[in-house]
């Protein structure tokens, strides 16, 4: 599930092997949506963050690969989240 929070001068991307999902997170109009079956998730966001990476990230899928790119990605390794399933 990918939820779009209402931030002032926030983007979001979403990411998510679930086309459907994508789909409906292109409608809860995020920024980006990717797909990391596709796309190397961490280089994606980094690129579409310009190297910098996001301030915070949160993983919901309970994956220890998508947990490990959560990290990997964000800016700060310590502004991330990750809820297990």
């Amino acid at each position: 599930m990918v939820i779009k929070m209402d931030a002032a001068a926030a983007r979001t991307i979403a990411l998510d092997v679930s086309e459907e999902q994508l789909t409906r997170a292109k409608e809860l109009d995020n920024d980006k949506v990717v797909n990391p079956r596709s796309n190397d998730p961490v280089s994606t966001v980094k690129n579409l963050t310009h190297s910098y990476g996001p301030d915070l990230t949160l993983s919901m899928s309970g994956s220890p690969d998508n947990r490990v790119s959560t990290v990997r990605s964000t800016k700060s390794r310590r502004d991330w989240f990750c809820q297990e399933a």
